[in-house]
């Protein structure tokens, strides 16, 4: 009877196993969410300046990397939301840019995005310095304000880096913008690191 090579065999599962290790990598990545960020730090000064930026009774904070592919997932988030609210709250976008990069670094296919939003404002955010006041370093990441400065909610409102779909921490949003009572105010945020190695790309 004649003999099977093996060799054949072996290179299909050595095969079979780098695939599914990549998948499960894959996976991994997605579902790790980005550094924790802080709470806003108890300073009048600080308040102050946020404050300057909140429109009405409440107004949400979204810092993002217009780089960023994730954050796409997260601007859909957003749109759907204010497609459910009765009155659209105000939102502030903060868009990270390189110190070496011009005004026009911003538009990409995220900041597009972004304008068709029925209330927005976009700002640049020159090297995150912004960000890194309010303890955000992730990009995808939104804080819902009132006029009085106080935080009311913390992070990211997708279950997954670019994963689109409703999750726990969008439907808390929700309950904090129309005042009622959250379970939970501060979530992880799935995205990149706001200053990241490709800060610099076009």
């Amino acid at each position: 009877m004649r003999k099977l090579p093996i060799f054949p065999g072996i290179i299909t599962v050595l095969g079979f196993a780098i695939v599914a290790s990549g998948l499960i990598g894959l996976t991994a990545y997605s579902h790790r969410p980005g550094l924790t960020s802080e709470s806003i730090r108890n300073s009048d000064d600080l308040k102050k300046l946020v404050k300057a930026h909140v429109q009405g009774e409440k107004t949400l904070f979204l810092f993002y990397h217009p780089h960023c592919t994730c954050t796409s997932a997260t601007i859909s988030e957003l749109h759907d939301m204010m497609g459910h609210m009765a009155s659209p709250i105000p939102v502030v976008a903060f868009a990270f840019v390189p110190e070496s990069e011009e005004a026009s670094w911003i538009e990409t296919r995220a900041t597009r995005s972004l304008r068709r939003l029925p209330r927005i404002e976009i700002q640049l955010d020159r090297l995150g310095n912004f960000a890194e006041l309010l303890g955000v370093s992730t990009s995808g990441c939104i804080l819902l304000i009132d006029r009085e400065g106080n935080e009311q909610f913390r992070g990211g409102i997708t279950a997954a880096r670019g994963h689109i779909g409703p999750c726990i921490s969008q439907s808390d949003l929700m309950r904090a913008c129309a005042e009622r009572a959250s379970q939970r105010n501060e979530w992880p945020t799935f995205g990149c690191q706001l200053q990241s190695q490709f800060s610099a790309k076009d």
